[in-house]
């Protein structure tokens, strides 16, 4: 896999000189840990639960319960929504072709006035696969 995100290895040689000693995260039995390894760029799953990695591994979070994703309008017509959800197996396609990073923080400053809901971090990037024309492995359409 190729990873030129520069913040990536940024937040992990900062997390190495910071901390130097492992680190602890806790994955929910509804979410997938996507973890990463500076040093070897090999891409893993977590488990539930407690777990601990060394500093230069960065974990990020991914809700696998199924979401719902509407292209919405301020007009009176009708929305267009779809229940999506991510497949955990597929979590190396979703990082070749996303590329890694906290997902969380995604559209974390954008303000969508007129709307009663924004889309942010993993739901809007959902919200746009489920949308696409091109049908990717790691994102299912339970109902239309």
């Amino acid at each position: 896999m190729k990873f030129t995100n520069w913040r990536v290895w940024a937040i992990g040689i900062f997390a190495t000189y910071l901390v130097g000693q492992p680190i602890y995260h806790y994955t929910e039995a509804t979410e997938i840990g996507i973890r990463l390894n500076l040093l070897t760029r090999e891409v893993t799953r977590d488990t539930p639960g407690w777990n601990v990695s060394a500093p230069w591994i960065l974990v990020s979070h991914v809700d696998i319960r199924p979401t719902r994703v509407c292209v919405e309008s301020t007009g009176r017509g009708t929305l267009n929504c779809k229940l999506v959800e991510f497949l955990p197996d597929k979590h190396r396609e979703f990082v070749m072709t996303e590329g890694f990073r906290y997902w969380w923080w995604s559209n974390r400053f954008s303000f969508n006035a007129g709307y009663d809901r924004e889309y942010r971090g993993m739901t809007d990037l959902l919200r746009g696969y489920a949308y696409s024309d091109k049908k990717f492995p790691f994102v299912k359409v339970v109902q239309e």
